[in-house]
């Protein structure tokens, strides 16, 4: 039984008694008015005192109905109220699992484009590895075949870059190594993931593949942040010091390097924190209206560190309403 039916029973059950209550002290009127006429003193005095209790009761009866009457009106209130709001929330339900299952038949389609993407990639890291070699390794073939074989001309080596002597030179400085024309080009930041290069161009638009690689990215940073809160403990009070590089050599020879201070610790860059922020603010603006194990499941595949966009365990349907909703909301592909 609801917490409303409980209350509406009492209050029917308080009006019930003052209806009793008030019956019963229009009996005892009548017997106190026929007493009367027959000039029965004892039974006069008996009848007034039980009427006197009976309408104290009833008085009592009376402030508990009012208050009762209203707890079981707004019981009642309050149980149409939740009984709404579960009818929207089903609603709403019905709605995003009739769009999931639109998504869902869409998915062979989108399948077959990522099919064809990767088709088209493998064909394009073909075409770059036969120009490689072709730069590498070109063969020029002249005169007339010898010994089962064509004769192949070498190709020219460049001459070495000359250093400047400065054997004779005391204060001068050791050369410098640069860069050699040819080997280096400026890369966006944004396209530095996991530090390291992201040599899949970014698609057109945004894909249900894309969108799982950003998730991927995003809990990867996660897990790099500095989140351990500890008492700092025994600490010297000498600032730390830089070790020369030849203290590092002899301490790589003698396998102590780790044991000194010279121990690198990865962390996230400020440009990798704003992209896991953005990508987990997804979450709170497009997801707010699924289910809860289903935002579960997507975070612990995001989170696991063999993940690939490429799973066949991937949230398939949650990346797709994504993508959808960031290209209808005309965000810019990153």
């Amino acid at each position: 039984m609801s917490n409303a039916a409980q209350r509406r029973a009492i209050a029917e059950k308080i009006a019930a008694k003052v209806e009793r209550l008030r019956q019963e002290i229009d009996d005892r009127r009548k017997h106190l008015a026929q007493a009367r006429a027959r000039g029965n003193a004892s039974t006069i005095a008996k009848a007034e005192g039980a009427i006197a209790k009976t309408e104290e009761v009833l008085h009592a009866e009376l402030k508990r109905l009012g208050p009762a009457i209203d707890r079981a009106e707004h019981a009642e209130a309050q149980e149409r109220k939740k009984a709404a709001e579960r009818a929207a929330i089903r609603a709403r339900n019905i709605g995003l699992m009739r769009r999931l299952d639109a998504l869902r038949e869409a998915a062979p389609s989108i399948r077959a484009q990522w099919e064809a993407e990767r088709k088209d990639e493998e064909k394009r890291l073909k075409k770059l590895k036969k120009k490689l070699e072709q730069r590498t390794h070109k063969d020029q073939f002249t005169g007339p075949k010898r010994r089962g074989r064509y004769w192949e001309k070498p190709i020219p080596l460049p001459p070495p870059i000359e250093q400047p002597d400065l054997s004779d030179t005391v204060d001068a400085a050791p050369p410098r190594e640069g860069l050699i024309p040819g080997t280096y080009k400026v890369v966006d930041p944004d396209r530095l993931c996991l530090n390291l290069l992201d040599d899949e161009p970014l698609p057109a638009s945004w894909t249900p593949r894309h969108v799982g690689k950003r998730f991927i990215e995003a809990h990867d940073v996660l897990r790099r942040l500095p989140m351990n809160v500890r008492p700092q403990g025994y600490s010297a009070l000498w600032p730390e010091y830089t070790f020369e590089p030849g203290e590092l050599a002899i301490q790589a020879g003698a396998e102590t390097l780790a044991i000194g201070r010279n121990v690198v610790f990865r962390t996230a860059s400020a440009s990798e924190v704003a992209r896991m922020s953005q990508a987990l603010e997804w979450i709170v603006r497009y997801l707010t209206r699924c289910n809860a194990w289903s935002l579960v499941y997507l975070n612990q595949w995001a989170s696991s560190r063999d993940a690939t966009p490429d799973d066949k365990d991937a949230p398939v349907d949650l990346l797709e309403f994504i993508a959808a909703a960031l290209n209808e909301a005309k965000e810019p592909v990153k």
